[in-house]
């Protein structure tokens, strides 16, 4: 009687996993592409208005104006941008990167 309970609870066990793995795949192949992004890729994504994957001077002017205004801070947004844009833009392009925007 034991090695049939075990049986059973291994086929159990099987079964769960065999589920969970299928809707997993399914769950996959229904992404539209956005689930997939992380948190970093997304709000890259918002700070670029114009899509092109890149973040020039302007939107990343804009991104510190929002943020400096949420922190109610009274940082000088020129100053500020100047700042942030240069110490990210490695490759002085003059454009930032999802790789240079999210380096730390």
């Amino acid at each position: 009687m034991k090695n049939t309970l075990r049986h059973y609870g291994s086929f159990g066990f099987l079964f769960l996993l065999m589920l969970s793995i299928t809707y997993n795949v399914i769950a996959d192949n229904h992404n539209n592409g956005n689930e997939k992004r992380s948190g970093k890729q997304k709000y890259f994504d918002r700070i670029d208005v114009d899509g092109n994957g890149m973040i020039d001077k302007t939107e990343f002017r804009g991104h510190v104006a929002g943020w400096i205004n949420k922190q109610g801070s009274n940082l000088n947004i020129d100053v500020t941008t100047e700042n942030g844009f240069s110490r990210r833009d490695t490759d002085q392009s003059g454009n930032l990167d999802f790789e240079e925007f999210s380096a730390p």
